[in-house]
């Protein structure tokens, strides 16, 4: 039980330990690295600051490639502001103006007008 500085090859932690409860905190690469449970085990990480500065929450990558990458359901509890929707597959929804653009490769397919109506390119099919 309490807190412990470990060196394990090229890798520098902080234990704490309380009972069977273990957190490590260390960079076992040029990563900070969160860990419950045993540092040098990668399966036991569950944040990583990349040396760039990204935070990965959920599995453990070497540099995470976003500014924040969630892998698993992420939650917020109030808005979520963002300039551009990117579903990552050609699709993305953003403003233009008083209009909701939505667009395939950057190609404007369909817009929302501030009044609600739908302008498209190419056919609308109607389902009752």
């Amino acid at each position: 039980t309490g807190i412990k500085v470990s060196q394990t090859g090229y890798q520098d932690f902080i234990v704490l330990e309380r009972g069977t409860n273990l957190w490590s905190f260390g960079m076992p690469t040029n990563n900070l690295v969160i860990s419950n449970g045993d540092i040098t085990n990668q399966s036991n990480r569950l944040i990583t600051i990349g040396s760039n500065g990204n935070i990965r929450i959920g599995d453990y990558i070497v540099d995470p490639p976003y500014k924040l990458d969630v892998t698993g359901t992420g939650r917020f509890t109030s808005s979520l502001i963002t300039p551009k929707v990117d579903f990552g597959n050609g699709f993305t929804i953003e403003p233009s103006g008083t209009e909701l653009v939505f667009k395939y490769n950057g190609v404007i397919k369909q817009r929302m007008l501030s009044d609600g109506s739908f302008v498209a390119v190419g056919k609308i099919t109607a389902y009752s």
